[in-house]
Order: C-alpha cells, then sequence, then structure tokens
C-alpha cells in the first residue's frame, strides 16, 4: 500500500500548474489621472492611452477592426482599448445600465472585470500595470471598495493576451448594489435589451460581441475568489470558463442504495377515482416492529362504527384542533419510535402526532408537486393521511368528532356526513372514519362514503397514505387495491461522504471526511466498518458494480491509489481526519476521494440486491489553494 506522501508526490506531478485565484503581479502604476473636477485620482481617475505591447496587430477583437494597440485604464473597474488615442465616450462615476457597456455609435471597446463606482480608500490602493510577460497586458485593481461602502476590500484584475483571450481573476467579494463583469467590442453592439449571465456557468454569446454578468444583491457574486477567462468562439462572439476555483469540496454521484420503506400513499386525481376505489373498503396499519404492516380490506366498510355521544370540534377551512389524550384521561397511541400523547385533528383529513403540519404543501398536498415527489411525505409530524379539500361552511354539512370506547380502548376520529365543495352549491356528504387502538397501535381508515363530485374550484383529489414525522423517501404510487400488504420501516439511506472545512494550504488545513449510513456489518454486531479511497483522477459516470453482484453501486475514482483507513465505528456515522499541507500540495491541485463500506453478505440488504458485501458513497471533488 502506498504511503500519503507517495500519493501526494503524484498529486503534484499529475495536476495541471495551479496557482491562487489572484495574486498581484506587481508592475508599475498605471499613472490615473484625476477625470474632470472630480479628485482625487483614486475616486474618479483614468489613465492615458499605454501600449499593451502586444505588436503591432495589438488586441484582436472580433467585430471591432482596430488596431487595438493601447489600452485607457479607468479607476472604476474598467479598460478602454484604442489605436493610440483618448477613449471614446468614456463613462465616469462606474457602469449602472447595459447601454453602459454597449457605448454610444462610434464608443470603444471596453473590458471590465469590476466596472462600478469605486474608490480607493486606504494607503494601499494602487491600479497597476504589467507588461512584463509578452504577449500579455495585466491591470490590477487593488484595495478596492464600492463608492462610500465602508466595507470590505477587494482586488481584481484583467489582463489581456495576444490571442484575444481576456483573464479576470478575483480575490474576495463584498455584496455589490451594482456592477458588471464581461466584455463589449462598444459600437453601440447589440440592441440593449441583453441580460446578464452567470459568468461562471460557461455562457456563450453567440455571434454577439457583449459577454456580461451584472452583480447585486446582498450576497457574494459567483465569480469571487475564481479566474474567468472569456474566449473569442469563433462566431464573433465570447464564451466564458472557469479556469481557477477557490479551496473547496464539491460532491459529486451518489452511493448506494436509498430504499424507501417509510412513507406511502395513492394519490387521485379527482372524487370520482377515489370514490370508486375507496368507498366501501378499509385499511390497517397493524405494528411491526419500527413500522406497520399495511392491508387492504375490500369490504372493510364494515367496521364503520356510528358516533355515540361525540365530542365534536368548531370547524374551520383548513383548520386544525387538538386532542390532548392525557386531558381527555385517555392512553396515549403507540407509534414507531415512541407514543403520542396528543392528536392533532385537520379538517382536511388527516391526523397528525405534532403540531408542525398545519398549512402550505401539510395541508394542501393535493396543490403541492404530488408526482413524482410528493413533499407531503417531509411533513415534520407523523401523520395518517385521508385527506381532501372539505367545506366547513355548507350548513347541512356533518360534524368532525371523536368518542371512545374504553372496554375495546379505541379511539374513533369521524368525518360524519361532511360537505364537499362544488360549483354550484349542491349538498355531496362523505364519511370517513380513523380508528386509533390506544392499546396495540393499530390503526384503520375506514371510508363509508366518499362524494363522487368533480365541480370543486379548488380541486377534488384525494391523497391517502402515511408519513412519519421528518423527510422521508418517496416509494413511487401505489395502487392500494393491487399492491397491499406492505411493510413499513424506516428508510435506508445511501453512503453520503461529507468534508469540511476546505482545503485551504497556507500552510495547512485538517479536514475532516465524514461517512454517512455506513452499515452494520452484521445484524446486532454494533461494528461499522468503512475506509477512503483517494485518487488523482475521476470519471463520470462512474463504473457501475453488477459485474460484481452489487448494481446500482458505482466507482467514480479513475484508480483506488491509495487507501486511508477509517476507524471501527460502534454507529452508523464514521470519521477520518486529514492534514492538506504545503509540504505535499501546491495550489490548484485537484484530487478526489469516494468511501466504501462492508457488511455480511448473508444477510441481505432490504433491496435483496448486492451479493459482494460493499456499499460506496458518492464521490468528493477537492481543489487546494491558499485561501
Amino acid at each position: 500500500m502506498r504511503s500519503l506522501a507517495n500519493l501526494l508526490a503524484l498529486v503534484l506531478l499529475a495536476a495541471a500548474p495551479g496557482a491562487q485565484c489572484f495574486v498581484p503581479a506587481g508592475g508599475a502604476p498605471a499613472g490615473l489621472v484625476a477625470t474632470g473636477p472630480f479628485t482625487p485620482a483614486h475616486d474618479e481617475g483614468r489613465s492615458p492611452p499605454i501600449d499593451m505591447q502586444l505588436g503591432a496587430a495589438g488586441f484582436p477583437m472580433p467585430g471591432a477592426a482596430g488596431p487595438w494597440t493601447h489600452c485607457v485604464v479607468d479607476a472604476n473597474g474598467v479598460l478602454y482599448l484604442t489605436n493610440g488615442a483618448a477613449a471614446n465616450d468614456p463613462i465616469d462615476f462606474g457602469a449602472f445600465v447595459v447601454d453602459d457597456l454597449r457605448g454610444a455609435s462610434g464608443a470603444s471597446p471596453r473590458v471590465f472585470p469590476c466596472w462600478q463606482d469605486l474608490e480607493g480608500p486606504a494607503p494601499s490602493w494602487a491600479v497597476t500595470v504589467d507588461t512584463s510577460v509578452a504577449g500579455r497586458f495585466r491591470v490590477d485593481w487593488i484595495d478596492v471598495q464600492p463608492y462610500l461602502a465602508s466595507g470590505q476590500l477587494f482586488r481584481c484584475s484583467a489582463t489581456l493576451f495576444a490571442t484575444g483571450a481576456v483573464e479576470f481573476r478575483y480575490g474576495a467579494l463584498p455584496p455589490f448594489a451594482a456592477g458588471f463583469a464581461g466584455v463589449s467590442i462598444g459600437n453601440a453592439v447589440g440592441t440593449g435589451a441583453e441580460t446578464s449571465v452567470d459568468l461562471t456557468t460557461g455562457p456563450d454569446s453567440g455571434a454577439l460581441g457583449l459577454l456580461f454578468q451584472q452583480f447585486g444583491g446582498f450576497t457574494e457574486p459567483s465569480v469571487a475568489r475564481r479566474t474567468i477567462a472569456l474566449l473569442p468562439n469563433g462566431t464573433g462572439g465570447y464564451q466564458a470558463l472557469v479556469t481557477c476555483e477557490p479551496a473547496a469540496h464539491v460532491a459529486f454521484g451518489a452511493g448506494c442504495y436509498d430504499i424507501a420503506r417509510e412513507s406511502w400513499y395513492q394519490y387521485f386525481a379527482d372524487a370520482a377515482s377515489a370514490s370508486a376505489a375507496l368507498q366501501g373498503r378499509s385499511l390497517t396499519l397493524q405494528p411491526a416492529g419500527a413500522g406497520y404492516v399495511v392491508t387492504w380490506n375490500a369490504g372493510g366498510a364494515a367496521g364503520y362504527v356510528p358516533p355515540v355521544n361525540p365530542t365534536n370540534f368548531v370547524r374551520s377551512d383548513d383548520g386544525q384542533h387538538v386532542l390532548d389524550l392525557t386531558l381527555a384521561g385517555l392512553p396515549a397511541l403507540p407509534v414507531p419510535g415512541g407514543a403520542a400523547t396528543t392528536l392533532y385533528v385537520h379538517d382536511n383529513g388527516f391526523v397528525s402526532t405534532g403540531v408542525g403540519n398545519l398549512g402550505g404543501a401539510w395541508n394542501e398536498p393535493a396543490f403541492d408537486d404530488v408526482t413524482p415527489t410528493p413533499s407531503f411525505r417531509n411533513a415534520p409530524e407523523t401523520a395518517f393521511w385521508s385527506w381532501h379539500d372539505y367545506n366547513p361552511f355548507e350548513a347541512t354539512g356533518g360534524q368532525i368528532g371523536w368518542h371512545y370506547d374504553a372496554a375495546l380502548t379505541k379511539l374513533y376520529l369521524t368525518w360524519q356526513g361532511v360537505e364537499n365543495h362544488s360549483t354550484p352549491t349542491a349538498a355531496n356528504p362523505s364519511t370517513i372514519q380513523f380508528q386509533f387502538d390506544l392499546g396495540s397501535g393499530q390503526v384503520d381508515y375506514i371510508w363509508s362514503a366518499i362524494d363522487t363530485d368533480t365541480t370543486s374550484p379548488f380541486g377534488s383529489a384525494h391523497l391517502i397514505g402515511y408519513s412519519p414525522g421528518g423527510a422521508s423517501l418517496d416509494p413511487g404510487p401505489l395502487d392500494l387495491a393491487l399492491d397491499l400488504p406492505i411493510v413499513s420501516a424506516p428508510d435506508v439511506r445511501a453512503m453520503a461522504l461529507s468534508v469540511a472545512p476546505a482545503p485551504v494550504i497556507n500552510p495547512s488545513t485538517t479536514v475532516t471526511y465524514t461517512i454517512a449510513n455506513v452499515p452494520e456489518f452484521a445484524p446486532g454486531s454494533g461494528t461499522h466498518i468503512a475506509t477512503l479511497f483517494l485518487s488523482v483522477g475521476a470519471q463520470v459516470p462512474g463504473i457501475d458494480l453488477a459485474a460484481f453482484g452489487a448494481p446500482g453501486c458505482s466507482v467514480f475514482l479513475a484508480a483506488l491509489e491509495l487507501n486511508l483507513d477509517v476507524p471501527i465505528s460502534a454507529t452508523s456515522t464514521a470519521t477520518r481526519s486529514v492534514a492538506i499541507s504545503n509540504v505535499y500540495f501546491a495550489p490548484g491541485d485537484v484530487f478526489f476521494t469516494q468511501a466504501a463500506a462492508l457488511f455480511d453478505a448473508a444477510f441481505p440488504l432490504p433491496n435483496g440486491q448486492n451479493a459482494f458485501g460493499v456499499l460506496v458513497s458518492n464521490a468528493v471533488q477537492s481543489t487546494t489553494q491558499l485561501q
């Protein structure tokens, strides 16, 4: 097995040369002169034309004749290209609208890494020009800030190459009220209707010689701590590419396996289909370990019990009512993982074990995106769902109430002849009942009568199901009459690898790899065995391990070049710390990690797959930098 030092040496050899995304280039002051009455130059300053020393052909710009041999540097984060003359149509106080980027007819081309009203309030402020590398002209704006911002100072640069490429480099950036980054051939290019793009997403302007991102808002711009190349695309415009990233870990791919076992549901798009499937039927949830055996009862409505001296709730639209079992002198309801001493009864046909399922997608799940991933599954409280949008305002409508049979320890919650919305308003009652056995925890849903009217202006859908408190995986919709019985149980979550903090090598950062959802090696063993692999390369998509008996598990590393031992864990979470140091890493190095875990294949997974006895996580790409 190779050592960490050997692998990291390989990283250094294999990685492309990298650098911190912003390092001042040095050079000479740009010679800014205050423009008009606006002084000093660190507020509103502009240089005389500077020879970029890119040769007689200058800087080529498709769509702009040139030759652009000279550059006028502006304190406000923009360069104007000229043939040696003064800039045509320069803008005072920075750019604020797209027309500033386009310029007037005959306006000079303009290149702008951070064009807005800038100032340099600190003694360290400088705008410098560097021509020390042949074929390259670079300008740095050092320790500037938006005018009167009184906040974070920042640095950025623009480099023009004799090839026609442009490069912007950025350090950390503050949020901006306004600002632009990009390139324009000037001369009123475009129409003025052009819109901002995110330069970090690889946009292409096609045949248009104008490409830009507008900064604004309360968050750091996406280009912060990055290097962006703007490259001629061969059709008259530019394409942006990110060529330097900040120190970061980025997850990709997916581990194996997500197995949805906890929530279940069937959605009926309208009352007619719901009535045909539900009326006269019932289903039963029988406690089984950490879940339920769910059984369909084709003639189960015979178990309906008419209310006896019920306690009725005062109904409201989409309302919820508290039934404190302890206060009522009743036992708690056994539920997976504990017991519920209070039930929350919803006018729209469902019962929760906590207060949080009121409003929004929880109370109106049919108005949410029910297919294919209904978010009702993620309701914060455990709930039993026979949801429908009932109408509490019709005078002919029945009541929602409860009664208790002490001999049977059964609590009955009944929606007795409750009315549905319709157009026009008409009598169309439905009757449903939940029966909760407060001794055993068994729950029965009974549909005595389900109205068929589909004319509600709010939709007439029904949603039947169960969800645990908190997020659960989506098993896909059931056909209750055909797919039951099922056994519910806690979801099985795929192995997941995460890393923090960012791998800053100035000089060293200890990062911690966290491997979640590591399987128990064998049931009852209390042992969770994981390991961590590193590689200098990756493959996307990964290689599926079906040939080894682990279908759905993919390796995303180009090679398993280093194995880092992970301490055996007594829980499903394992960790491993690694020092990322400038002894072995250079700025811009990229490497990849993925975790694996062992389990005894003699004990099959809940999905019946994987005779290999190995699970893998997602992968993580790590990029080192000095900051």
